[in-house]
């Protein structure tokens, strides 16, 4: 990048991206169809998640609010040990 500061100018923009995970292995080829699924549950946005990151919000209801959408397994884990530890369980 060629920029000393770049990763806080990247932060201070918060404008992530995301990875999406194959829960299926199979292949995929033009003509394919595909079929997008609305899921009607508790949400969170890949903003969220991204000041979640650098500033956590520690408080029950916020960790819960992450806990009740479909999140990854690695944030699903980290947010089953902070509830843990603001509940006094760790």
């Amino acid at each position: 990048m060629e920029d000393s500061q770049f990763v806080k100018k990247f932060r201070k923009a918060e404008r992530p991206g995301l990875y999406c995970r194959v829960l299926k292995d199979g292949s995929v080829q033009t003509g394919d169809s595909v079929r997008v699924e609305k899921y009607e549950g508790e949400r969170v946005t890949i903003l969220d998640m991204y000041r979640d990151h650098y500033n956590p919000d520690l408080i029950e209801s916020a960790i819960q609010r992450f806990l009740d959408a479909p999140i990854a397994i690695r944030m699903r884990v980290k947010k089953e040990d902070q509830l843990e530890k603001i509940l006094g369980k760790k």
